[in-house]
């Protein structure tokens, strides 16, 4: 019969198999993590985009609906009492929403 002999050493210290297989499994997951880290990027974070302020007014006031549409104020006024165009009121003033302009502009006055 063949006797075989195996000593484990770590660090030069001689060490029971398990004690061994423990270490050598740390020092492989360790490695391993670093090799996915090294070839793996990160996904990428997604991006907040900064706080932009609105390109148009949400929002006109009579007069700058008259000028916008190239009319007299009291004709948007009556327009609006007619129901053909939608405003809102705030406090004691009246505003045109600029999608009711849009949508004028597009269907016709």
């Amino acid at each position: 019969m063949f006797e075989i002999e195996l000593k484990f050493t770590i660090n030069g210290r001689e060490v029971p198999c398990d004690a061994f297989i423990d270490a050598l499994k740390l020092q492989l997951v360790e490695a391993v993590k670093a090799a996915v880290q090294q070839h793996v990027p990160e996904p990428p974070r997604p991006a907040i985009p900064p706080p932009t302020l609105p390109t148009e007014p949400r929002a006109f006031s009579l007069d700058e609906t008259a000028k916008l549409l190239s009319v007299h104020q009291a004709t948007i006024r009556r327009r609006i009492r007619e129901g053909k165009i939608h405003a809102i009121r705030v406090g004691s003033r009246v505003l045109v929403p600029s999608e009711s302009i849009r949508r004028l502009l597009q269907d016709g006055f």
